[in-house]
């Protein structure tokens, strides 16, 4: 047990009510960023792409053939991380011309 869980169990019901528990302020974070970002008219503009952006990292994790002409992995958007989505578009751009080349080769 922490310093704070023995702080905070040794409250009184009266002072442990300024005590809350909140949620996950990461998770928030994340929603607040998708919510803006859906509804923003970038993401309406390229919601297709970012659609295919989506498809070529879950194929990245489920293809041996695709990931294995690959430098590194293609990083997943997740719902409760606030920055996976900004992760994802990085490391697809940063391999985009292998990623090119390895759609080709794998059709």
């Amino acid at each position: 047990m922490t310093t704070s869980q023995t702080e905070i169990e040794g409250l009184s019901e009266e002072d442990s009510s300024v005590v809350s528990w909140h949620g996950c302020v990461a998770h928030l974070l994340q929603l607040v960023v998708q919510d803006g970002l859906k509804a923003g008219a970038v993401y309406i503009r390229y919601s297709n792409t970012i659609s295919k952006c989506r498809k070529i990292a879950g194929l990245g994790k489920w293809s041996v053939q695709f990931s294995s002409k690959l430098s590194k992995r293609i990083k997943q958007a997740t719902v409760v991380r606030w920055n996976s989505f900004f992760a994802m578009l990085t490391s697809i751009l940063d391999q985009h011309e292998k990623i090119s080349r390895a759609l080709v080769e794998c059709r």
